[in-house]
């Protein structure tokens, strides 16, 4: 048997992309604020701490320095403190975040296609072999435009202008995004995506009270950015630099099941019919490869590697040293061997596995490594109980389910802007931070009539 299909898949825009303007100036104000002033005397800061009165927590007294208003001028918080400050400090306005929209903004949508054979090969089993693929146009990614021309901090000034070159000699300064803002997010539909996949079937029934299905799918999910909104490119100017495996790409994913149904007294009957008879037994294996992640760099102006005057950047080379294949036991220690120690003179060891001193390069690929894989085994024990007295359809389930029965550890993939991923941070980097749930046992009972 062949079948196949094709279909087109529209959605809506996820609400936040456009929702978020309400934060907008000149009813709100979002804007980074640093520092206390502890230390400076000189420059009391905008975050100002004191005691509630009365020791009373609803008592806290409001802040004087965050009662500002937005110059309209530039956009950013209007400075109460005098532009000179003893010492010589001079203060600015603080820019405020913003967020805009294009004035068409499109709805994505998905091609979906598939095509499968069937096949029985025996009198007691199915095969079948099949493709999926789906192609994904006109999604969103958000950006900031004032990361979105880089150049900035080649200089190691981080204000928008561009002076030096990134081998550091001087250049016609040059505009590289607006001053007067923080951020400025901005959704643009130019995001594709596909994914491409084989799926296997195979299916056995042993006996009439027994049925083995094993399921394997091959897949490869490709995209520059996998969420509309959330964690920013790292190189948003050139989506080409961006294109990797999806965030949510699983290589191999294998789930193999089986269902028996004890024999004995299955007609439910007579006494020992209610009390021995009902009983059945379900079994899933699930199991699948890591899903990827990107090595990057924090820091300051320094390891802004591409100069948009923005951090995290990926590494701009790879000298080798992952651990192939890693065990959990490898993702405990860390899969980077080289990069977690210190060396000698207290340097990061990850300068030894990854090169973030390069300025101007783009960096390794997105997603190129690999986290945790995941295996788990999920058993189900059911008994059903007719209850012939109450109606002939009534009847008395009762089911135990235990999820990751043999209490497998698994751990977590790595998140984008973590320890985990930090290169720099050599206790942490590729290194599992915790594990995922353990066993779970949960009991059920359901009365039908």
């Amino acid at each position: 048997m062949i079948r196949g299909g094709f279909g087109v898949s529209y959605d809506r825009i996820f609400q936040n992309q456009l929702a978020n303007a309400r934060s907008n100036p000149p009813f709100f104000a979002q804007a980074g604020l640093c520092c206390s002033g502890i230390n400076n005397a000189a420059d009391p800061g905008p975050i100002l701490y004191s005691f509630a009165l009365g020791g009373n927590p609803f008592l806290y007294p409001a802040n004087p320095n965050l009662q500002r208003g937005i110059d309209p001028l530039t956009g950013g918080l209007l400075d109460p403190f005098p532009a000179t400050l003893p010492g010589g400090f001079i203060r600015r306005d603080i820019p405020v975040d913003v967020n805009g929209a294009p004035k068409k903004l499109p709805n994505a949508y998905v091609y979906s296609y598939s095509l499968e054979l069937q096949m029985q090969l025996t009198n007691k089993m199915v095969a079948s072999i099949g493709y999926q693929g789906s192609a994904g146009r006109k999604l969103i990614r958000t950006v900031d435009l004032n990361r979105y021309f880089p150049g900035d901090t080649f200089d190691n000034n981080r204000d928008r202008v561009q002076t030096r070159d990134v081998n550091g000699n001087p250049v016609t300064p040059q505009l590289r995004g607006n001053p007067n803002f923080n951020r400025i997010f901005f959704p643009l539909p130019d995001v594709n995506s596909n994914y491409n996949a084989m799926l296997v079937s195979v299916r056995r029934d042993y006996a009439r009270n027994f049925t083995l299905q094993g399921n394997y799918r091959f897949a490869k999910s490709i995209d520059t950015s996998s969420f509309g909104r959330g964690a920013q490119q790292t190189e948003p100017s050139n989506q080409a630099l961006e294109r990797g495996p999806s965030d949510f790409d699983v290589r191999h994913n294998v789930v193999i099941s089986g269902l028996y149904r004890v024999p004995f007294f299955k007609d439910g009957k007579g006494f020992l019919g209610t009390i021995l008879g009902g009983w059945e037994l379900n079994g899933i294996f699930s199991y699948h490869s890591g899903f990827p992640f990107t090595p990057l760099v924090f820091g300051d102006e320094a390891t802004d590697l591409n100069g948009d005057g923005f951090r995290p950047d990926r590494p701009t080379r790879y000298f080798g040293g992952v651990i192939e294949n890693p065990s959990n036991q490898d993702f405990i220690n860390g899969i980077f061997p080289a990069a977690n120690v210190r060396l000698p003179d207290g340097r990061p060891g990850g300068v030894n596995v990854f090169d973030f001193t390069t300025r101007g390069s783009a960096g390794i690929g997105r997603n190129a490594f690999r986290g945790p894989k995941y295996r788990s085994i999920d058993l189900s024990i059911v008994k059903q109980t007719r209850l012939s007295f109450l109606g002939e359809q009534a009847k008395l389930d009762l089911r135990a389910n235990l999820f990751n029965a043999f209490n497998l550890l698994n751990l977590p993939p790595f998140q984008p802007v973590t320890d985990q991923v930090n290169v720099d941070f050599v206790e942490r980097f590729g290194r599992a931070p915790s594990g995922l749930a353990g066993r779970v046992i949960e009991l059920q009972a359901r009365f039908s009539f």
